[in-house]
């Protein structure tokens, strides 16, 4: 697979537009790591299909991100569980060392 960078330099208008979306990817992401949070306290497993499912619900509480595409929000979804499992990985390996980090799966 081939990568490309490409240097954008939006206008006025398209950067409040990207920092927007950005601001509603990133509370997406907090709202999903809060729901795995508080289902791991009350001993409920979720599954990857089981915070997939959320985003409706997710839709439903903040009508804004229906601006945001559908694509874009499974990939928010995908990039949580992606960091969980890396966070396990490397747990299991012992690290990180001293961290006092909240969510532990």
């Amino acid at each position: 697979m081939r990568n490309y960078k490409f240097r954008l330099y939006p206008n006025k208008i398209v950067g409040i537009e990207l920092n927007r979306q950005l601001d509603l990817r990133r509370w997406t992401y907090n709202s999903l790591l809060e729901e795995l949070n508080e289902a791991k306290e009350t001993e409920i497993k979720l599954k990857r299909n089981d915070t997939q499912k959320l985003l409706v619900r997710l839709k439903e509480e903040k009508p804004e991100l229906k601006s945001v595409y559908s694509k874009a929000l499974q990939m928010v979804n995908q990039q949580l569980w992606n960091n969980i499992h890396a966070l396990a990985g490397r747990k299991k390996k012992g690290y990180p060392r001293g961290s006092s980090g909240q969510f532990t799966f």
